[in-house]
């Protein structure tokens, strides 16, 4: 038959030949290969040759090349449902190593684990961390007080209050149907380091015994289906404190396991140690700031992003209420492992898990194929400027710049090494995109302490290094984050004047030639 015939013509594994109207020149010559092949595997064997005729079956990279070949977790209906396992392959997005969740990092008794409650929230007591998840959330918008809509032109509103910017929400604000389950002391309802989840948590109701359910009202103007991200952002436009609310934002995405499939058949075989990301479907700003700088990266990374006040607008005497079917929210950026100016918690950095992270970023901008690809002696040094970034920026009081003639002498100085090509930059002016290919391929980072230096997550550990320009008093963000990174770091600190004398300028040029010449 016809599945016969194509078995023979296309073999799982050898060669198969059809000796039809074979002339007997051709048979001969035939038999003299097949037996040369014989004694040359004979021979291999008996000089102890490692020889290995089994098929090879190519293991998946967990980044590249997988969107074709993995597939997440599926339900039964998915497994017979054509258009359903469709579907579900369209809503991989990565699928990166868990490694990390079962390595310690530098702290063999430190618990990094995201924890991901089903329905209520539970904290991580190391990281000091609440996560939340939701199940059927309902948010009545007429019970949050904001004068900003969000996502405002920035020139409309200089000098608004950002008091005003964060929501103030009545009881009854959010409520889910069920009763969710908090695992966690009630103590942290009133912390002030949950932020913005302690407000949402004291306004949320929910049922208790059967006869609330008939109180609340549960009824729904709009209902959004799949995953949402909620959260609150506080410095928006801060590349650093936004590269906190991302790692926390990447950590909490839904997991579901990895199956690898032959030739996009049904028949799936679980992949042992692997799990992919699942696209989430929008993401949820509750707070009202205006257009900044780094919100299309938040589309980039996750998906399209809403403001709370936008959604579901409706005449003054319809439903306010909006119901997600699966609600996450957010961590602060603040609780972020990231930001270590919390004395209260312990620093237990984890390469693992900012692998992982910058992974992500890098492949949702489709860079990740560039890593490794440091050009050797490229100097990226990093001009800082004041520009208008939100409503209550003041420009003179800007600080942390170079002065205009420490920078003509260390740009001078640094051309002039031999082997070294020197980038002055101003990233403000280019496109996230771009800003992450730049620090792919430095050598060497050369900055003022400053929120641009928290691009070192994406230079390459093994050969660039990060120079950090540090004033006194400053915290040290930065060589915390290059522990989490596992690069190398090097700090020169600034008088207390702040400029840079010739003796500074030499003891940086000095460094730069030597680590050039030795790396």
């Amino acid at each position: 038959n016809d599945e016969e015939r194509a078995r023979r013509r296309h073999p799982r594994h050898g060669v198969i030949l059809t000796l039809r109207s074979v002339s007997p020149i051709r048979m001969f010559l035939l038999v003299i290969i097949s037996a040369g092949a014989s004694v040359w595997v004979a021979t291999m064997a008996q000089l102890d040759l490692e020889l290995d005729l089994s098929p090879k079956i190519k293991e998946p990279e967990p980044l590249q090349g997988t969107r074709k070949m993995i597939r997440t977790d599926r339900s039964e209906q998915d497994r017979t449902d054509p258009k359903s396992a469709t579907e579900s392959k369209q809503s991989l997005n990565i699928c990166p190593p868990s490694e990390w969740e079962k390595n310690p990092g530098s702290c063999p008794d430190f618990d990094h684990s995201i924890k991901r409650p089903r329905h209520g929230c539970q904290v991580n007591e190391d990281t000091k961390t609440v996560f939340c998840t939701f199940d059927n959330l309902r948010i009545d918008t007429q019970k949050i007080r904001m004068k900003p809509k969000g996502g405002e032109v920035l020139s409309t509103v200089m000098g608004q209050a950002e008091e005003s910017e964060y929501p103030k929400y009545q009881q009854g604000a959010f409520s889910v149907p069920t009763a969710p389950t908090h695992k966690f002391p009630n103590e942290y309802l009133n912390n002030k380091g949950m932020h913005y989840l302690a407000d949402v948590l004291n306004a949320m109701q929910y049922p208790t015994t059967n006869d609330d359910k008939g109180q609340l009202d549960f009824s729904c103007q709009q209902t959004y289906p799949g995953t949402t991200l909620f959260l609150t952002r506080y410095e928006y436009v801060n590349v650093f404190h936004t590269m906190t609310d991302w790692w926390n934002a990447f950590f909490v995405l839904p997991r579901k396991k990895a199956y690898i499939s032959e030739n996009n058949n049904q028949n799936t075989t679980l992949v042992d140690g692997m799990e992919c990301i699942e696209k989430v479907n929008r993401v949820v700003f509750l707070d009202g700031h205006p257009q900044g700088s780094l919100d299309p990266t938040w589309e980039s990374l996750f998906a399209k992003y809403h403001f709370i006040q936008h959604m579901g607008v409706g005449g003054s005497n319809s439903s306010s209420g909006l119901c997600f079917e699966q609600a996450i929210f957010v961590p602060p950026g603040y609780k972020s492992p990231l930001f270590n100016n919390d004395p209260s918690r312990r620093r237990c950095p984890h390469k693992g898990m900012t692998k992982a992270f910058s992974d992500f970023v890098l492949e949702q901008h489709n860079l990740l194929h560039n890593k490794g690809k440091v050009i050797k002696g490229n100097i990226v040094l990093i001009d800082r400027h004041p520009f208008i970034s939100h409503p209550r920026i003041k420009l003179e009081n800007f600080e942390r710049k170079f002065k205009a003639s420490d920078l003509e002498k260390l740009q001078k100085r640094l051309a002039s090494i031999p082997g070294a090509t020197l980038q002055v930059v101003r990233l403000e002016k280019l496109s996230f995109r771009e800003q992450l290919a730049l620090m792919q391929e430095s050598h060497i980072v050369i900055g003022m302490h400053g929120a641009a230096l928290t691009h070192l997550l994406f230079m390459d550990e093994n050969r660039s290094q990060l120079i950090e320009l540090m004033p006194r008093n400053r915290v040290d963000f930065f060589q915390s984050l290059s522990e989490w990174k596992g690069m190398n770091y090097k700090r020169f600190t600034l008088d207390s004047s702040g400029q840079m004398n010739e003796k500074f300028i030499d003891d940086v040029v000095r460094h730069v030639e030597k680590y050039i010449w030795e790396n």
